[in-house]
């Protein structure tokens, strides 16, 4: 099992960066317009990480990118309190501000990036979905 220190240091490495890639204008347009979305769905994953260290890979990624779908179809649902939500700044970035079909790609690839960073960083590839240990 992976120390929460070492998972909160990655975790805050991809926030860092995921913030960085909207704001650095010197990027390129396509770094700037697709990378913060692969960063969030690996933020999300490693979040998890964070807060159940013990789950399997599967699990985690598998949670991560469900999360990241519901919050991308909650976009479609915009009654008037949850737009007002979506205008301050921070809860933008978790919530999102407009529904996008390519989003889902992005998130896949996040969470793959999630997956093999946690391999990496030594969490146990349990095959066993349901195992809580």
């Amino acid at each position: 099992m992976i120390l929460r220190g070492w998972l909160s240091a990655a975790l805050t490495v991809v926030l860092v960066a995921g913030l960085a890639s909207r704001r650095v204008d010197s990027l390129p347009g396509f770094v700037i317009e697709h990378t913060g979305d692969v960063l969030w769905a690996t933020a999300v994953v490693l979040a998890l990480a964070v807060v159940w260290p013990r789950w399997s890979l599967y699990r985690l990624c598998g949670v991560g990118f469900g999360f990241a779908v519901v919050i991308e179809l909650s976009q479609l649902w915009r009654p008037e309190w949850l737009v007002n939500l979506r205008a301050n700044e921070l809860a933008a970035l978790v919530l999102g501000k407009g529904f996008l079909w390519d989003d889902f790609v992005h998130y896949a690839l996040g969470v793959a990036v999630a997956f093999v960073a946690l391999q990496m960083l030594g969490h146990e590839f349990d095959l066993d979905v349901g195992a809580q240990r």
